[in-house]
């Protein structure tokens, strides 16, 4: 395994005034900063966190040591931040590793994620992600070799990534399993991911009981669609104008896609398969205003195409 050279590093406690999160730091739970804090109150900090210098560095002051600094970044230990805050301490223990690069940043934050049970696993995928920008590296291969984690389970994090934005986001706050995801992964669209997503929070759903659950649904893919949505995938091809009526009877394959329009323009857009590759639009405007509420429309029906899984192949 190739690991991150060790940066200087030293053990100070540090105003908390001068401590600043991180752009990217991890959602954390009202409540589960409650729950720290009540720990931290009765017990102290057990464990320091992880910071390093605010980029870019102040001017060392005379006499100063290196990795001495106007204010601090945390690395590591988001949520014992926040606690302390919350306690209102004045200074919290602090690790300073001096001279760390993006990408040891990133991995040291992955790596305490790891031995978090609420970790977000959506969370931990863009960390890779970024990991692999950072360091420039080719592939999962080298990315699992600088991390020690197996390629496996790297590709499995990094399958997440797959998901539609919105579901990334409903997931994100959520706290399910990897596992538990992967399995939501091989829903067929965004609305029956969610709904898994939504059992799992409300029930508890895991395991086999999951399994079966997902695999139900795919079954009827499009019962978890809304009602104007399973419309347009129900509704046969129309005759070309021709009157040949190619491929008569087929569902509209991009059908998922529309479903995801706003409600209110899926109701003013009627949109007919007529034939393999070909469709046709009907949109109703009102009569004031009509060039930006059709270019509302068309930037919609642009954003759920470029979202979506369906690849058309203009004929």
């Amino acid at each position: 395994m190739d690991t991150a050279p060790a940066a200087p590093s030293r053990t100070e406690w540090i105003d908390l005034n001068l401590i600043d999160l991180p752009q990217d730091a991890r959602f954390h739970a009202p409540q589960d900063i409650e729950s720290l804090a009540h720990d931290m109150r009765d017990n102290g900090q057990i464990q320091e966190i992880v910071v390093t210098p605010a980029s870019p560095p102040t001017p060392l002051p005379e006499g100063g040591r290196p990795g001495e600094a106007s204010r601090y970044v945390v690395v590591a230990g988001v949520g014992r931040t926040l606690a302390a805050r919350k306690l209102n301490w004045e200074r919290i223990r602090c690790l300073i590793k001096v001279g760390l690069s993006e990408f040891d940043r990133l991995h040291i934050t992955f790596s305490e994620n790891e031995e978090r049970e609420n970790a977000s696993p959506i969370y931990q995928a863009k960390l890779l992600e970024k990991m692999k920008i950072a360091q420039n590296l080719k592939n999962q291969g080298e990315l699992a070799e600088k991390v020690g984690k197996s390629q496996a389970v790297l590709s499995q994090y990094l399958s997440l990534l797959d998901l539609e934005p919105q579901v990334q986001e409903i997931i994100d706050a959520s706290i399910l399993t990897l596992r538990q995801l992967l399995e939501i992964k091989r829903l067929p669209n965004a609305d029956l991911q969610l709904q898994a997503v939504k059992e799992c929070t409300e029930t508890n759903l895991s395991g086999k009981a999951l399994k079966a659950r997902v695999d139900k649904l795919v079954e009827k893919p499009s019962s978890g669609l809304r009602p104007s949505a399973r419309r347009l995938a129900d509704r046969p091809v129309q005759p070309s104008s021709s009157g040949r009526g190619e491929g008569e009877g087929e569902p509209d394959p991009l059908a998922v896609s529309w479903s995801r329009l706003p409600s209110d323009l899926l109701a003013a857009t009627s949109i007919s398969y007529t034939k393999p590759n070909q469709w046709n639009f009907s949109i109703q405007v009102p009569a004031h205003g009509p060039r930006a509420a059709l270019a509302k429309t068309l930037m919609a029906l642009i954003k759920v195409l470029a979202a979506g899984e369906e690849k058309v192949t203009s004929s």
